[in-house]
């Protein structure tokens, strides 16, 4: 019932706001984003604060946001907007959902819409005194038209970036093609934080933000892995799924036409069947095969032909409680190993021998081979020897992997103060 109401209140708004568009009365729309804003309970500010922020809402970036404030208070009100409702706002004038980049760079500009956009934004300060925007990245196309407004109106745009997490091959091809360039188009952002020192650098060297609009922050969730490790091991060893694409860049018009067609599936399939064995021999363990909420339909062949099989698949929810409860975590490319690693806990990386050329290892993840199995044998071995020891005796790193932490996460120790100050302008 709470959520049908939730539902109605959300097509209500965004109904109005697309009547304010047509009737070019920007009062209503900006009104109806007013009345649409909402506090996260996990972010307390300020009873009189300075400024207000308004975040474009997107999951892993909020969870960056709520960590930064959990022993303190913002001097200023941070209050989440829902992106749809300015994506369609959008979409009315612009009539595109996927603008790039480059496209909005070489288009013809919308007076209507700009002029629209002046008064819009006007209004919301009206509505809540000094305003700025927080989102999570510089490409969002439904952001172009407003970014540039703030610019004019010296109203301060913030970019929290959570893709910083990427191969090198990913920053090759989609910063140094997609991305190049694109400063003329990024300047009209005040500040942009990133986790780590590569993602900083390749944002200079390619022309994409000059180095005063840059902070290196680390990743305050990052933290949440250091906390609570008092979890219960049970008997499960858990799969993160690979996501097809995982180090490549989405957009596979941009790689060599011998790559083009290349994904991670084989692997996934090749790791099924072995957990799908493994878990006939040990009929005690539960074998969890954990993929991502948006990713049903990529997976959906593979949970069909292993229906029968005794793993359990499990789509969407948070991996955080499962890294803590597993005996063992395998995953590949995935923030879930450094989330793993920061919990102290078991994990195996199928970087398989097969794959490990110049033309494919670029796009893997700087991971020590320390941790990776080079074939299918070697992974069955690992797993085993893991289900043949003291399961009731508590893992203890040998080995300490601060660099590779450092390396993509950057300083998570000083990340929640970093961003905090970030935040606050």
């Amino acid at each position: 019932m709470i959520k049908y109401l939730f539902y109605i209140r959300k097509k209500l708004f965004l109904n109005l706001i697309k009547l304010g568009c047509y009737f070019n009365f920007p009062f209503l729309s900006a009104l109806m984003i007013y009345l649409s804003l909402f506090k996260s309970k996990k972010i307390k500010f300020d009873k009189n604060p300075n400024k207000t922020a308004i975040v474009f809402y997107k999951t892993g970036g909020i969870d960056d946001l709520e960590s930064s404030f959990i022993d303190s208070k913002s001097k200023n009100r941070i209050l989440f907007l829902e992106r749809e409702l300015f994506r369609e706002l959008n979409f009315f004038f612009i009539q595109d959902y996927n603008q790039s980049v480059q496209g909005y760079k070489n288009s013809k500009k919308n007076i209507k819409y700009t002029l629209f956009l002046e008064s819009f934004v006007n209004w919301l300060n009206r509505f809540l005194n000094e305003i700025y925007f927080i989102s999570f990245n510089f490409a969002y196309p439904e952001e172009f038209y407003l970014k540039d407004i703030c610019y004019k109106k010296k109203i301060r745009y913030l970019i929290m970036y959570k893709e910083c997490i990427r191969s090198e091959g990913n920053f090759e091809y989609l910063f140094g093609k997609f991305y190049k360039n694109t400063y003329s188009i990024n300047k009209n952002i005040f500040k942009i934080s990133v986790y780590n020192k590569m993602t900083y650098q390749h944002l200079i060297k390619n022309n994409i933000f000059k180095k005063k609009q840059i902070e290196i922050t680390g990743m305050p969730r990052a933290l949440y892995s250091l906390e609570n490790n008092n979890y219960d091991t049970e008997r499960i060893i858990t799969f993160f799924l690979i996501s097809k694409k995982a180090g490549f860049p989405l957009k596979k018009n941009l790689l060599p036409k011998n790559l083009q067609k290349f994904d991670w599936n084989k692997l996934n399939e090749e790791i099924l069947s072995i957990l799908a064995k493994l878990s006939l021999k040990y009929p005690n363990i539960r074998f969890i095969i954990k993929g991502k909420s948006g990713a049903i339909d990529e997976y959906s062949d593979l949970e069909k032909k292993f229906e029968t099989s005794k793993l359990n698949f499990l789509f969407g929810g948070t991996g955080h409680n499962l890294i803590k409860s597993s005996l063992l975590i395998i995953a590949f490319n995935s923030t879930t190993i450094f989330e793993t690693i920061l919990s102290k806990k078991k994990i195996i990386i199928p970087f398989f021998k097969n794959y490990r050329n110049r033309k494919i290892s670029k796009f893997v993840y700087n991971f020590p081979l320390s941790l990776c199995v080079k074939n299918s044998n070697q992974l069955i071995s690992n797993i085993e020897r893991v289900l043949n020891s003291n399961l009731k005796m508590k893992y203890s790193q040998k080995k300490d992997y601060n660099k590779l932490i450092n390396q993509y996460l950057g300083d998570i120790k000083k990340a929640r103060s970093n961003m905090k100050n970030f935040i606050n302008i």
